[in-house]
């Protein structure tokens, strides 16, 4: 009870140390900016420029400090009285919505479009779309020339399979190992913006929806994320 005790502290002072770091490297460059741009008078374009700068900053400390709250608050929103059922396609064709608005509009591609079996009989629909979301974010971010995402279910006895397929950048072997640890980054991802929140958030999430996740991926040729919810027990 003591090595547990003692590497459950270890691993909180551990996240603590990682999250201050990613919330004072972008206070920072803040800051940095202000301090410079009051220096002297500067013309209208290098004051929009500065404001510019500090806006994408700010950006980063306000997704960071979503990610953390939902990482906390994931254990609070899983309870009897926000269970419902949650067909997976239906969440699917929600979150490929969202998509039509940005960057990524028509990467998702869902197979099959329509059908009424790929029904979770009590899940969070809210957290599920978070997991998911986070998942699908990760494919379109590291996949090359805007390729397409592939969705896909099935089921097999009593389990649903999404499976989520990319053509990007892929995961070393290496980094496979702690790539479900919080603001673990691959060494191969630093040129996009992110944190390591995501996928440890997922993997947390469809956790409690008794899923498990598993990733396969290979340098430069893509990675496929598996998702299985275990459907054995539920009414």
């Amino acid at each position: 009870m003591i090595e547990r005790l003692d590497a459950t502290f270890k691993s909180q002072k551990s996240f603590i140390a990682n999250a201050s770091h990613e919330l004072n490297n972008p206070l920072s460059a803040i800051l940095g900016e202000i301090e410079i741009t009051l220096d002297r008078n500067r013309s209208e374009e290098e004051y929009k420029k500065t404001l510019e700068r500090i806006e994408e900053e700010a950006e980063r400390i306000k997704t960071l400090t979503q990610d953390l709250l939902n990482l906390a608050q994931t254990d609070l929103d899983i309870s009897a009285d926000n269970l419902h059922p949650v067909n997976l396609i239906e969440l699917l064709h929600e979150i490929r919505t969202l998509y039509d608005k940005t960057e990524y509009e028509n990467r998702i591609v869902v197979v099959p479009e329509q059908s009424i079996d790929f029904c979770i009989p009590t899940g969070n629909a809210h957290l599920l779309k978070i997991a998911l979301k986070n998942i699908l974010d990760n494919a379109c971010k590291y996949s090359e020339n805007n390729t397409q995402v592939v969705v896909s279910l099935s089921k097999e006895d009593n389990q649903i399979l999404l499976s989520i397929k990319d053509k990007g950048i892929g995961i070393s072997e290496e980094d496979l190992s702690g790539i479900f640890q919080p603001f673990f980054r691959g060494k191969n991802t630093f040129s996009r913006k992110g944190h390591g929140i995501g996928l440890p958030l997922a993997d947390k999430i469809i956790s409690h929806h008794r899923g498990k996740i598993q990733l396969t991926s290979r340098l430069n040729e893509g990675t496929e994320v598996t998702v299985c919810f275990d459907l054995t027990g539920e009414e």
